[in-house]
């Protein structure tokens, strides 16, 4: 695969061999507007081997920073850098130079088209910090770099995107798993201090495993995320946690060493299953497992009676289609168990836990409900409505009714899953 990330429209070479090959997979990124063009001599270097120095923009002999762009706007934005800084600091030696293919970052055999070694320690350098512009989620290309065993120098500027507008009410008020979860784990797999677990998600399940083992490397697809499992762990002093941007599709690139443990929890449901998990059978040790902490898919526990009554209030005034993010979410179409039972981790134990979360805590933990998913009340300033006009909005008068003070206060499992012997 190439994603290719021309620095303007001059080196429209790109296309010839993007469309010449049948063998592979191409993307490429670019701006749909007019821009400056660059002078084109390191293109064959760029197009050969995917990236190359650009000499106009650099100082000859080793330089004290390394400015890397990929793609035709983060090129305007380097050259831009580089002229004001070689104008402010001329003590300062740069180089500057374009990466045309980002899978030309990665590791062999992983990415057939990655720059050999010599190749990438002529162009980066062996201890000089690196700054690289793209125009893509900076993980993903950090994951490519960590690969190759390239981390602390390597700075990745990019594509932010902004956290799932539920992630603060999610970290706050989501209930947290039962202890006798942890206690069974740490009997289970013989957690003395020692062991290394990697925990995909929200980080939920990682801060009370951090008691338990050596390391923990907590990975999450966005930075809010990752901000939200920081604060606690802070809070804590738990310092032993890596936290890292990534997901579940990067796995194999991200240089990651064996671990005892991977834990999950709602998380596994946005994966491809089958692929995680055969992508984490070459990380977990024997011994190991996968854990899969859930409330179980429908059907498998009877849910509390309040569920059925904000499900009611949120169809009324949202829709029938659960809100997540800026998407939808619907429940997966298979169970857990029988995505485990196909796959490298099919010696399946099930263990479960009552437990006891509250309606209003839960509701605000939710991305369907949380009050960034819901429109504001319509007397509010934000949303009222001219006496002249009309809205859509159905009235709170109808709403379903509020659940009984008497009801039942609360239903809950949590749902463990695991391969505990290879197969």
């Amino acid at each position: 695969m190439h994603v290719y990330t021309p620095a303007d429209a001059m080196r429209a070479a790109v296309l010839a061999v993007m469309l010449a090959g049948h063998d592979r997979v191409n993307f490429l990124i670019t701006d749909k507007h007019p821009g400056p063009s660059f002078p084109p001599d390191p293109f064959r270097d760029e197009l050969t081997d995917g990236a190359a120095v650009w000499p106009h923009l650099s100082h000859r002999g080793q330089p004290h920073l390394i400015l890397s762009s990929a793609a035709d706007i983060p090129a305007r934005g380097l050259t831009a850098a580089v002229t004001l800084l070689r104008r402010s600091h001329p003590e300062i030696k740069i180089r500057c130079l374009h990466v045309n293919d980002l899978s030309a970052l990665g590791p062999a055999p992983h990415w057939p088209y990655a720059l050999d070694e010599r190749t990438f320690t002529r162009l980066f350098g062996t201890d000089t910090p690196v700054l690289i512009a793209v125009p893509a989620h900076p993980g993903t290309v950090r994951a490519l770099l960590a690969a190759r065993g390239e981390t602390s120098r390597f700075h990745v500027v990019g594509y932010r995107e902004p956290s799932r507008p539920s992630t603060p009410h999610y970290a706050r008020f989501r209930p947290g798993y039962d202890p006798a979860l942890y206690d069974m784990l740490a009997a289970r797999f013989a957690l003395d201090g020692t062991q290394r677990v990697l925990g995909l998600g929200t980080g939920i399940l990682a801060l009370p495993l951090a008691r338990l083992v050596g390391r923990v490397t907590a990975i999450a697809p966005e930075p809010g995320m990752l901000e939200e499992g920081r604060k606690p762990a802070a809070d804590r002093g738990i310092t032993n946690i890596d936290w890292c941007q990534g997901d579940s599709a990067i796995l194999p690139t991200m240089g990651l060493e064996p671990v005892r443990l991977t834990v999950m929890g709602a998380a596994f449901h946005w994966m491809d299953g089958d692929q995680t998990l055969r992508d984490l059978d070459q990380l977990v040790e024997a011994n190991g497992a996968v854990v899969l902490a859930s409330g179980g898919a429908p059907g498998d526990i009877e849910p509390a009676t309040w569920l059925q009554v904000i499900a009611d209030v949120r169809t009324h005034y949202l829709g029938p289609e659960r809100r997540a993010g800026s998407g939808t979410h619907s429940h997966p179409k298979e169970r857990h168990q029988d995505v485990l039972a196909r796959s490298p981790f099919s010696n399946v134990e099930t263990a479960r836990w009552d437990r006891t979360p509250s309606p209003a805590p839960w509701t605000r933990s939710s991305a369907c409900s949380s009050p960034t998913a819901t429109p504001a009340p319509p007397n509010s300033a934000t949303t009222r409505t001219p006496s002249n006009a009309t809205s859509d909005r159905p009235s709170p008068t109808s709403a379903p009714p509020a659940p009984s003070p008497g009801g039942p206060a609360v239903a809950g499992v949590a749902e463990v899953l695991g391969r505990l012997d290879r197969t």
